[in-house]
Order: structure tokens, then C-alpha cells, then sequence
């Protein structure tokens, strides 16, 4: 693709790796493929136009990028609270000015605003042309007309049965959740010299506790006792790694509240995650699970943990499939997992996987020895100590 010409001077400031129009090649792609609606954030692209102004509110991005130079002749959509409470770059102006700006800008639509009044002001004293109110109106309007709103505006509900949760679609989800598992590490039970046979899978009926898994889904595979002390293996699922402490974009209490339960940037488990699992490898072998919805810096986790498996949103019984051997594990990583939180500002910020000596690698996943009749054989070729 052609290079982008806007904020070519200053470009390095926010692409250090010169990798600008790779992030605009996707956006390219879903506009020629016929995208109906796009969602400008609330952030402000620090260094990249002459306007420093949220996205809403950026002519550059939203017309000179968006419309002129990639060629977007559908909606553009704002994302929510962004005028009243969220209006970074424009918090000077008044709530009428900042309907204006955005329109100016590039806007068709407002999500989560109620009052049409100001804009109907704005319209009726001239400051806005109602050519250009006509002009976002016609955009919505094709959509809803090529979804055939007009023509049949009500859900046939008697169909529902035969489009939504059918057998082969779920059977399709689960095969899905399936292969998405990443099985990271599996720590050889044995030595190298004697056997490449690992943790992983585990055997039937073997006494197991789990923390944060289904006890029911568990009992159809293993003997489970609630004492990690009496157990062969220990399962712990955690959840994506997650530190409540980002700031709040406004005063709003609203944003108060919604940045308590927003994660910040910290990719580290808690301490007291970290003292738990290894409280568990103590007593016993220690199989984890992680939720990698966030890359997520794993320190002294990968150390002590015998196996660990990497998911993206399964069900405990297709996890527990996996890791008792009724499914091979076939999945890769999409991104490296950093090796520390010290690592991650050393990145590039516009390329990926590029921190020092990652933990895992991007395309990481091994598999299960001699499982199928297939060779025990890890997809990246410089496996840590252990695995």
C-alpha cells in the first residue's frame, strides 16, 4: 500500500520501527471488503496530526485519513461518553462546541448521547449546515436498507430455533475452544537421558485438586479431593492477569468506578497469586492454567509450575480434555509472553515481538509426546530449560 503522507515529520516519535502503514493496512483491507461502520476511540494520536485532539474530534484522522486517502464511505460512529465526559483534547470547549468540532471533523453518529437538542440548535442557527446532517443521515440510512430494516423490520422468531445454538454450531465452538489451548510447558518427569515423556497428559483416575475449575467437570476424569496435601497434581486456573489501578479518564464518578475495574499496565501476577501456586508445587505437581486474553509476564510462575497451558475463553471440560489427553494440544501463541515488566517499554511500539529474550515466543506450543502416534516435537526452536 502507498505510504500514508499525513505527519510524515513526526512519525518516528510514535513509529519508532517505521511501521506506520503496516497498522493501516488492515483498515485498508476491511474498507475495500465493504466495512459498513468504524468506531474512533477516545485517545488522542499523540504525534501524528496537527491536531491534538481525541479521535472524535481529529479532522486528519477521521476525513484526510480515513475518508480521502483510504477511501471509508460508511459510518463513522463515535465511541461512547466521549462528548461528555471522556472529551480529551477539547475539554475547554462547551458541550455544543464539541458537537460541532466532532461534526466537523468527520462524525455520522453518537453513541450513548440522548439529548438532539444541542444538535438541533446547532443546525437551526447556522452552525452546522443541514446538508451535512443529510449527508451522515444517508449513510445510516443505506445500512439499514442493505439489512433490509425497512422492508421487514421484525425478527421472525420462529426461525430463531434454526439459526442461533445449533448442534453443529456448537459443536464447531467446542472443536474451536479445542485447538485455541497452547500447552507452553511440560516439564519431562523424567530425566532427558531416560524419557521425553512429561506432566502432560495426565493419567485417569489420578487424585487431583483444582483451584478456580468446575469439581463436577473434574470428577468425570479424576478422583478429586479437597486437600492439595493428599494430591498427585494440582489444577490452577487463573484468570487473565489483571491489576485494578488504572487512572480514570475524568473527574466523573462514573470513570472513577469504571477505572477500578479496568486492568492498568501492569502484566505481572499478584504476589499473592504467585505465593499460592507455589504453596501448591510444594505438595504437589502443579499444572496451570492462564487466560492469556492479555499477554501476561509469568517470573517465577513458569518456573515452579511442572506444566502450564496457555487459554483464550474454554470451558473447564475442554480444558480438562486437553490436559488428561483426549485432545492433542495444537495451538500457538499469537504473541510472545515478555520475560519481564521491565522488558515491555523496551519494545518497539509499533512492532510486535520484539522485547529481550522473551519467556515464550511468538508461535510457541508444544505437544504431547507420542500422542496418535505423532513425535513429541516443540514449534519454536530454541525451547527454555525444562520444557
Amino acid at each position: 500500500m502507498a505510504a500514508i503522507p499525513i505527519c510524515r515529520a513526526v512519525l518516528s516519535k510514535s513509529y519508532p520501527g517505521g511501521n506506520f502503514d503496516y497498522h493501516i493496512a488492515p483498515f485498508k483491507t476491511a474498507i475495500d471488503n465493504g466495512l459498513r461502520v468504524i468506531m474512533p476511540y477516545y485517545g488522542i494520536p499523540v504525534g501524528q496530526t496537527d491536531e491534538a485532539v481525541a479521535m472524535t474530534y481529529n479532522r486528519k484522522i477521521l476525513t484526510d485519513l480515513l475518508r480521502d486517502q483510504l477511501g471509508f464511505e460508511g459510518v463513522v460512529c463515535n465511541d461512547w461518553g466521549v462528548l461528555t465526559s471522556r472529551a480529551w483534547g477539547v475539554e475547554a470547549l462547551s458541550l455544543a462546541e464539541r458537537f460541532a468540532r466532532s461534526i466537523e471533523a468527520g462524525v455520522d453518529q453518537y453513541g450513548g448521547e440522548s439529548d438532539t437538542q444541542i444538535l438541533l440548535d446547532l443546525v437551526l442557527s447556522g452552525v452546522i449546515d443541514e446538508a451535512r446532517i443529510d449527508r451522515s443521515v444517508m449513510r445510516i440510512l443505506k445500512n439499514k436498507f442493505a439489512l433490509g430494516l425497512f422492508e421487514q423490520r421484525y425478527v421472525n422468531e420462529a426461525r430463531i430455533a434454526e439459526r442461533v445454538m445449533t448442534a453443529d454450531y456448537v459443536a464447531a465452538g467446542i472443536a474451536a475452544q479445542g485447538q485455541s489451548l497452547v500447552l507452553l510447558k511440560n516439564q519431562s518427569l523424567l530425566p532427558a537421558e531416560i524419557s521425553s515423556a512429561g506432566v502432560l497428559p495426565l493419567p485417569r483416575k489420578a487424585a487431583v485438586y483444582v483451584d478456580g475449575m468446575d469439581t463436577d467437570a473434574l470428577s468425570k476424569f479424576a478422583e478429586v479431593v479437597d486437600n492439595p496435601a493428599v494430591a498427585d497434581y494440582v489444577i490452577a486456573s487463573l484468570g487473565s492477569v489483571y491489576n485494578g489501578r488504572q487512572l480514570a479518564g475524568s473527574d466523573l464518578l462514573s470513570d472513577r468506578i469504571l477505572s477500578s475495574v479496568l486492568p492498568d499496565d501492569d502484566l505481572r501476577f499478584s504476589n499473592a497469586i504467585v505465593e499460592r501456586l507455589r504453596g501448591y508445587a510444594e505438595l504437589a505437581l502443579l499444572i496451570v492454567l492462564i487466560d492469556l486474553n492479555r499477554p501476561a509476564v509469568l517470573g517465577d510462575i513458569q518456573a515452579f509450575s511442572d506444566a502450564l497451558i496457555g487459554t483464550f475463553g474454554v470451558e473447564d471440560r475442554v480444558a480438562l480434555e486437553v490436559i488428561f489427553g483426549d485432545q492433542q494440544p495444537t495451538g500457538q501463541l499469537p504473541f510472545e509472553l515478555p520475560a519481564s515488566i521491565a522488558a515491555v517499554p523496551g519494545q518497539l511500539e509499533d512492532l510486535p515481538d520484539d522485547s529481550q529474550d522473551p519467556t515464550y515466543p511468538f508461535g510457541h506450543g508444544l505437544r504431547y509426546p507420542n500422542h496418535n502416534s505423532t513425535l513429541y516435537i516443540p514449534l519454536d526452536a530454541d525451547p527454555k530449560d525444562g520444557e
